[in-house]
């Protein structure tokens, strides 16, 4: 969700372009958006989580970060920034969002409410 007005630009001693997006889709007014995502460790079994929530006008509301040591499955760190992600709103005593999440697999077994690291992850 993405607007289309990206722009390319060449970082000091770098030969390769990277895309520079200029702003994001905002919530329709009155909801907030909740942006989650994951890191992994490069040379450990460990990963990071995130979630970020900001009303429709871009005014930062909260966020949280959790360390998931021993988890370094993409889908898995994913479906626990999803929760994260939750327990943001609830902490935030939101009632209207959007969750964002770039992982598809995540997305789609959402839409069905199933997913493979669901039962370990999910209460």
């Amino acid at each position: 969700m993405i607007n289309e007005s990206a722009t390319k630009q060449i970082r000091p001693g770098s030969r390769h372009p990277r895309q520079v997006f200029r702003s994001l889709n905002p919530p329709l007014d009155g909801d907030v958006k909740i942006n989650v995502d994951v890191a992994l460790a490069r040379y450990d079994d460990r990963g990071v989580v995130a979630a970020i929530c900001r009303r429709s006008d871009g005014v930062y509301l909260g966020s949280s970060a959790l360390d998931c040591p021993g988890f370094s499955e993409p889908a898995i760190l994913e479906t626990i920034a999803y929760k994260e992600g939750l327990s943001l709103v609830a902490d935030l005593q939101e009632t209207r969002c959007v969750i964002t999440s770039d992982c598809q697999e995540v997305i789609t077994a959402k839409k069905h409410d199933c997913h493979p690291a669901g039962n370990k992850i999910l209460e």
